[in-house]
């Protein structure tokens, strides 16, 4: 089985565990909302359906950037898993603006209710922690497979965390005779919410429109191209980013009274060279030697 089939696998695997594990707090939080009279673990609950939603569009964007490269997209799939970000920044922004909404809303306007029970703060606590472990381990695995689904899906979980926490301190502020304290605290939670899915956004939005690489990574380049023998001087140095791939332009200077073949064998050096120290992120590289 190939690396990229192996991550991919990985990659599902990670997704629908997170499916699985959102269901079950999804039905948790709603069920124990209702028996602890908390309006705010109960809408928190109706969130984690959406968890559910952006789920599956992570599991879809994973597969189908898999796809091996056709006709049609020679250059191969990648970018569906950064399409699959993107939509996943706009549904967390859309749950941040919601949140704060009705928190606004709620320092004006507030019923009367009952105090919410213990079981409902146990509930809000426990999907606080799950939440913190799901990001944990979805972080290094986006690190690992260096998906940008799965990171944007870490930082959803991370997004749901400051909402939990949210919910907690507005139930034990309820419980300690202070209801504002939901509102307060949800309206705080909305804003690092969107902070959350602008950052999401911009982070994908850069690898589909070429960006190139940081300074820090071309520098490297620069001195692994120069360090192959035959390489008289670097000419130019173009890199893009492309989902999680980067490919490279590279021009470099030989002497000008090698063979065809010679010349062809430094520009296949600087080409492996290149792949090989910076695997597996770089995908592509184009070589053309200049005489000197």
């Amino acid at each position: 089985m190939s690396d990229e089939r192996k991550s991919e696998k990985e990659a599902m695997l990670a997704s629908f565990t997170t499916i699985a594990l959102n269901v079950a707090l999804c039905a948790v939080k709603i069920i124990a909302g209702i028996l602890g009279r908390s309006a705010a673990l109960t809408s928190d609950g109706i969130e984690s359906a959406g968890d559910v939603l952006r789920g599956v569009i992570v599991a879809v964007g994973i597969k189908m950037g898999a796809k091996e490269a056709d006709k049609d997209h020679p250059y191969g799939h990648e970018t569906f898993e950064c399409v699959a970000a993107l939509m996943l920044s706009f549904f967390i922004g859309f749950t941040g603006v919601a949140l704060g909404w009705e928190s606004v809303r709620a320092l004006f306007y507030r019923e009367k209710t009952q105090s919410p029970a213990v079981i409902a703060l146990t509930a809000s606590v426990v999907s606080m922690a799950i939440k913190l472990i799901m990001y944990k381990a979805a972080s290094v695995k986006a690190k690992k497979l260096s998906s940008p689904a799965l990171e944007a899906e870490s930082k959803d979980h991370l997004s749901d965390v400051f909402a939990s926490s949210g919910v907690s301190l507005g139930i034990i502020g309820a419980m300690l005779g202070y209801p504002q304290a939901d509102s307060i605290a949800g309206a705080f939670m909305s804003v690092l919410i969107v902070r959350t899915a602008i950052e999401i956004f911009r982070e994908n939005a850069a690898k589909i429109t070429d960006k190139s690489c940081s300074d820090e990574v071309e520098s490297e380049m620069e001195e692994a191209i120069l360090s192959v023998d035959g390489v008289k001087r670097l000419d130019m140095l173009n890199t893009r980013q492309f989902a999680n791939k980067i490919y490279v332009e590279v021009e470099v200077a030989v002497d000008k009274d090698l063979s065809l073949a010679a010349a062809h064998d430094i520009a296949q050096e600087v080409h492996d060279r290149v792949e090989s120290e910076f695997a597996p992120a770089v995908k592509h590289v184009m070589v053309h030697v200049n005489p000197t």
